[in-house]
């Protein structure tokens, strides 16, 4: 058989075949034929290949659509996580003051000390006591000192401190750097205000039957005036 009757030859619509009939594959790519129902007219468009028309879907520009769709996701998510906190939050709890019974540490400070002990009379209930103690403290240079907190009604710090160790030490120690601003009279009796120290404590002090007597504290000049009109001589205790 001649070569050139061995040679393969194209048919109008683009397929190959040979000279035995046999049909192969054709060397260029057969548009991809869809269903017009499923594709909108707007997303079609016409082919033409082997001299025939074909229709064709466009092929879509997902740039837009991706990064819409990405951000209602984000936002979906968001609004999941938003009412999820909302559900589950709840306020935390305020801390529980721990209320101490001072008259035990006083009753102590009254059989070891030479000096009348001070004690507060009178006090709400919004007053809490939180430590009382009779013991040598750092700023009392060696002596036992009576001492008992509060948390005062506006949650603020004020305590007392007592003690016959000498003032000018005793004294100095507990204002922490605190300057002399004045004289306030408290119950007909004087004190000798002192301004913030380097703790931030306004204090209150006098001279008391061969003692010394400091109310100190973060409360203010009005809370810190309370305790000390508050505090009078304890009675003796009984054996």
């Amino acid at each position: 058989m001649p070569q050139a009757a061995e040679s393969h030859r194209r048919s109008q619509n683009g397929t190959m075949t040979t000279l035995g009939g046999e049909p192969t594959a054709s060397s260029e790519p057969t548009p991809a034929l869809v269903d017009d129902a499923e594709v909108a007219p707007e997303e079609m468009a016409t082919v033409i290949y082997g001299g025939q028309s074909f229709q064709a879907a466009k092929t879509r520009r997902r740039g837009r659509e991706t990064v819409r769709d990405m951000v209602i996701s984000m936002a979906v998510v968001g609004l999941g996580i938003a009412a999820l906190m909302l559900v589950t939050w709840r306020p935390k709890p305020e801390a529980q003051v721990r209320v101490v019974d001072w008259k035990p540490a006083a009753v102590a400070a009254q059989f070891a000390s030479h000096y009348p002990v001070v004690t507060p009379v009178g006090l709400s209930d919004q007053w809490r006591a939180t430590s009382a103690r009779f013991e040598v403290e750092p700023q009392s240079a060696g002596k036992p000192v009576w001492h008992v907190g509060y948390v005062t009604p506006n949650n603020s710090y004020a305590g007392v401190e007592q003690s016959d160790a000498d003032p000018a030490i005793f004294i100095s120690r507990t204002v922490d750097g605190g300057r002399p601003d004045g004289e306030v009279v408290v119950g007909g009796r004087p004190w000798q205000s002192y301004g913030p120290g380097a703790n931030g404590f306004r204090s209150l002090v006098r001279a008391e039957g061969g003692s010394t007597v400091i109310v100190t504290g973060s409360a203010d000049s009005a809370e810190l005036t309370a305790l000390a009109a508050a505090l009078q001589n304890a009675p003796a205790p009984s054996n």
